[in-house]
């Protein structure tokens, strides 16, 4: 929503209404969405400031501090978010952000809390699958990937993972056709532009996603 906001609406906004953070909120979005991080960063950390922060905020600020580089603030940003809360959500959040960070040991036992606390959760699974992936469990990876799909309505990143571990294992054909079937379903999840805006780079099936759109023709949308 907020890309189809004019930067002179959301400019005239904050000035009419400075101690509103949901503003700031909505310029950091901008920003992002322009992949315009170090400014996303800075408005994200003026709303923080203007509010009554919850964990969720954190977790962006920490998203937001790895898309500048800011590996260490990163870090900062995400232990604060589960020492406010300490729920699957959080863990899960927590996992995602150390396994982009590479401590994939500490990742795996986060999101292994999250999965205790909720078994039925997608996104974890979906990060269970991310961390198995980077740390060469391909096998893994693929299983946990199924579980993501089964378990949520979004099913083009376990798809797209499933498809990304399938490759590693030597299973051209099958990936090739898997990753087809996610871009009909889901075509935003397999343009790189969209997928490097929502999870980033850092993201270890970007460059699948990247290897797939070099490679294989994509399907028509159904």
């Amino acid at each position: 929503i907020m890309v189809a906001v004019s930067w002179e609406d959301l400019y005239s906004a904050r000035s009419i209404k400075r101690h509103n953070a949901d503003i700031y909120w909505g310029r950091a979005v901008w920003y992002w969405a322009q992949e315009r991080y170090p400014e996303a960063l800075a408005e994200f950390i003026t709303m923080v400031t203007r509010r009554h922060a919850k964990a969720s905020d954190y977790v962006t600020l920490s998203i937001a501090a790895l898309r500048t580089g800011k590996l260490t603030d990163a870090r900062y940003y995400i232990d604060t978010a589960i020492n406010r809360q300490r729920d699957a959500s959080t863990y899960n959040d927590r996992a995602y952000v150390l396994s982009l960070l590479g401590d994939q040991e500490t990742a795996l036992a986060d999101v292994q809390r999250a999965l205790a606390l909720q078994p039925t959760f997608s996104h974890a699974h979906g990060t269970l699958g991310h961390i198995y992936y980077c740390m060469n469990r391909f096998e893994d990876a693929h299983t946990a990937f199924v579980h993501a799909e089964m378990h949520g309505p979004d099913r083009g990143y376990p798809m797209l993972g499933r498809a990304a571990a399938l490759m590693q294992l030597g299973r051209t054909e099958e990936a090739q056709a898997l990753w087809q079937r996610a871009c009909a379903l889901e075509p935003e999840e397999c343009d790189p532009v969209a997928f490097r805006i929502k999870y980033g780079r850092e993201d270890v099936l970007y460059q699948a996603l990247e290897a797939f759109t070099a490679s294989v023709p994509a399907l028509d949308p159904v």
